[in-house]
Formats: C-alpha cells, structure tokens, sequence
C-alpha cells in the first residue's frame, strides 16, 4: 500500500507486482505518463494476478496502462485469473488510457476468468486512446475472459463493466485512427452498461465498438449473457461517430441515440431502441443503421437517417421479428 498525505502521486515508471496486489492513495490527484504502467500479472501457470486499487482525493489521469490480465499458460491446461481494477476520483474526474482485467488463455480447457473493473468518478468519466501506445489485443478497456488457443474459444466467463458516471469518448477516428474498443467476451460474457450520458469530445469523431459475446451458448444450464445497455442518451451533447456491438445477448438503449452510424454485427437476443438520430459524416448511400440480431428487434419512437446533405440514407434490421411502435405507443 502507498499513501501520499499531501499533495499528487505521479506515477512516471514503469510497476510491477509480478503477482502481487497495489493500493494507492493521494490526498490530491493520481496521475500518470505512458511510462508509468501498472502491471501485476503473475509469473507462472495457476498464479491469479494481484488487484489494482487506486483512490484519488480529487482527480485521476492515467495515460499509462493498467494490466491485471492473468497469466498466459501456452503449455498446459493450469488457468490464471485477472485482477480486480478499482479507480476513484472522490471529488473529480476520472482519464484512463488502457485497462486489461481478462483472464489468462491455457494451451487446451478453461482459460481464466477476468477480474472486475470499476470506475467511479464525481464528475465524467474520458476514455483516451493514445495513438502512440500500442494497444491491447482484447481491447482499450477489457474484461474478457481467457481463451483456449487449441480452439480459440473463449472458455474463461468474462466480468462485467458497468459505467456510473457519465462518459466521454476521446479516441478521435479522423485525426489520429484510433477506436474505443470494448470487450467483455466469454463462456459467460459480461454485461456493459452505461448508467449515464455517453458524448464524444468532438462531434461525429469519436468511434466506440462493444464486444460482449457469450462464447457458450449450446449449454441449456448456462443462461445467455452479455448485455449492452445505454441507459441514458447518446450523443446527446456531443453527436459520436461510429458505434458498433459487434456481439451481444440483449441491446436496450432506452433514450436517444446520435451517432454517425449504428450497427449490431451478431446478437443472440432481443434489441431494442428508442429514439435514433444517425447523420453519416459522408454524401450518399450508406448502411448507417443496420441491426442484426437472432431474435426481435423493436424500434420505439422517431427513427431519422441521414448523409451529409441531409438526404435520407439506408436502414437495415434483420431479425426474427422486427416491431416498430410509433412515439405514442
């Protein structure tokens, strides 16, 4: 355990636990460069890697990595499971660059399951991606859990991510290429919710892509996991770019969505959205809403796809029953 008692803690270099667990508090902020990476993944096969716990008095900014991941065991079945990662900013905001909780993949069997990650800021919640650091192969932020690479399954249960506070993405496509990716995937998938605003930082370029697909769908014991919620608006302040799920169980956006584009890749449930205002950033036709899921899609309110000029522009929703219900009912 670190305490600072005064003042920030700056975290410059480079952490290691090699298995072990960090807790650190400042009276002030916590803050840290590309270098000061916290690592505390274990160093051999059946070795679950240490948790991560950072509480700030005021703000947090991490531009260094947070990896928790477990050990990767490319030789036997022994599995290692992530750590928990928990960052407070008690009376600010909270900036995280890359955060990785997922299991730890096995040679054949049951890969590890990931560890919790929890983010709770009094204020917003931003979501970097620095262009310059490479990153992580799950994803910027990712709970998912470890992977049998004789298969390359999932077969580790993946945790959930749950947002409290509103959100802002910062990863600008445009300018510098990068997409927020997140990823909750496994034999048991974690669920993503956003409990407040979701806005990008600037209008129509900041791209996000949610994975939460439940690897483990035969067994009729093990209920369909992964949903993605959005319970409040999107875009609302600031319009996103492109927002992809690539896989879920269920999607409910239960307020308005304004992106770029919306699309849902696969889905072994129901999707449902209230209000969807898409204007592409691009003249001519496009699939800028275009849903795919296995079961019912219900499409509730004022539904507006856009380009550019203003010209209506393509929707697509393939499912087994598609309901639309008009803003009165």
């Amino acid at each position: 355990t670190l305490n600072v008692l005064a003042g920030n803690l700056n975290i410059n270099e480079a952490i290691t636990t090699q298995g072990g667990s960090l807790t650190a508090n400042a009276a002030a902020a916590i803050n840290s460069g590309s270098n000061g990476t916290i690592t505390t993944t274990g160093t051999v096969a059946d070795q679950d890697s240490g948790s991560v716990q950072l509480t700030a008095g005021t703000d947090v900014a991490l531009a260094g990595a947070v990896d928790t991941s477990g050990f990767d065991n490319a030789a036997g079945a022994q599995n290692s499971d992530g750590g928990s990662v928990t960052i407070t900013a008690t009376t600010g905001s909270l900036a995280v660059d890359d955060i990785t909780s997922s299991g730890g993949d096995v040679a054949a069997g049951t890969g590890g399951n990931a560890g919790l990650i929890t983010l709770d800021a009094a204020t917003t919640i931003t979501l970097n991606d620095n262009p310059t650091v490479t990153d992580p192969a799950d994803g910027d932020l990712s709970s998912a859990g470890g992977t049998d690479l004789s298969t390359g399954v999932r077969t580790g249960d993946g945790a959930d991510l749950i947002f409290q506070d509103p959100v802002i993405l910062a990863a600008n496509e445009p300018t510098d290429g990068e997409t927020q990716t997140i990823n909750t995937s496994g034999a048991t998938a974690g669920d993503v919710v956003f409990q407040q605003t979701l806005d990008g930082a600037t209008p129509s370029a900041n791209d996000l892509t949610i994975s939460a697909r439940d690897t483990d769908v035969s067994s009729a014991a093990d209920p369909t996991s992964g949903d993605v919620t959005f319970m409040m608006e999107v875009g609302g302040t600031t319009r996103l770019g492109d927002l992809t799920i690539t896989d879920a169980d269920n999607v409910h956006a239960m307020q308005r969505i304004r992106a770029t584009s919306l699309t849902q890749l696969a889905g072994i449930g129901n999707t449902t959205l209230n209000d969807v205002d898409i204007e592409t950033v691009t003249a001519g036709p496009s699939s800028a809403l275009d849903i795919t899921t296995d079961y019912t899609i219900n499409l509730r309110g004022n539904v507006s796809v856009t380009d550019a000029t203003g010209t209506v522009d393509n929707t697509t929703a393939t499912g087994e029953t598609i309901a639309i219900t008009s803003v009165d009912g």
